[in-house]
């Protein structure tokens, strides 16, 4: 028997970076909101002399939500602990800070990939997607000319970022515009850190993200295909909050 212990195949939980993260403090209850304050209307009437402009309201919308609390836990025995050949509460406490990681990582996947601003490849719903209607590098221009077009903001390495899951990265890979990491930032991801976070490469000013845990349609599609989501978004676009106790 060799104690070795062979290495999980864990998904990349690459979403937890780019979040608007925070904390609510203890004794604050369950409930974070976010504010936005909409831009001014321009002015672009030119002033009578002595007479003052006419007032600008305000315009403010609010974000809110509500934490839950998920959780899992596992039972060994005595024996196991004590005559086990594995060492088995070092392996439990794996297991648990694992699942937990990737449980609130698929959780916050599956809110991000209910958003409303979609677009279909070739279609113009989910159910009409067939197995032809693949990703293109059109497809990752369209994408950027959306975020563009709105005055989305980019990160501070002037790139939008998208989620893009391995076997839809597979069909633009291949264009001549696309980077590797070490191409465009010395082996470095977008935060400066060494690439090990699933920073996969560049196209067309947006980077992608790749992590098995990508939105994922099983059966969605027309005749039963599976229909894979591809998230394409800049800074702010949601918030993770934590709980100080």
């Amino acid at each position: 028997y060799e104690k070795i212990l062979l290495p999980r195949a864990l998904a990349m939980l690459v979403m937890f970076k780019d979040a608007n993260n925070g904390t609510i403090p203890a004794n604050e209850g369950l409930t974070t909101e976010w504010r936005a304050w909409a831009s001014l209307p321009l002015a672009t009437t030119a002033l009578t002399e002595g007479s003052p402009p006419s007032d600008t309201a305000l315009s403010i919308s609010k974000v809110t939500a509500t934490i839950q609390q998920f959780g899992a836990w596992v039972k060994a025995s005595d024996l196991l602990v004590h005559q086990g050949i594995d060492p088995v509460w070092a392996q439990i406490y794996d297991l648990l800070g694992e699942n937990a990681g990737a449980s609130i990582h698929t959780k916050l996947v599956s809110i991000l990939a209910a958003g409303t601003v979609v677009r279909y490849v070739g279609q113009t719903s989910r159910t009409a997607v067939t197995a032809v209607n693949i990703m293109t590098v059109v497809e990752v221009r369209n994408a950027m000319r959306t975020l563009a077009a709105a005055n989305v903001r980019r990160f501070p390495d002037n790139s939008y970022h998208c989620l893009i899951h391995p076997n839809v990265a597979y069909d633009i890979m291949t264009d001549t515009a696309w980077r590797n990491p070490g191409e465009y930032n010395g082996g470095a991801d977008w935060a400066g850190n060494a690439v090990s976070s699933g920073e996969l490469g560049m196209l067309y000013g947006i980077k992608f993200m790749q992590s098995t845990d990508a939105p994922l349609f099983a059966g969605g599609g027309a005749s039963g295909v599976d229909v894979y989501g591809t998230l394409f978004y800049g800074p702010g676009w949601y918030g993770i909050r934590d709980l100080a106790a």
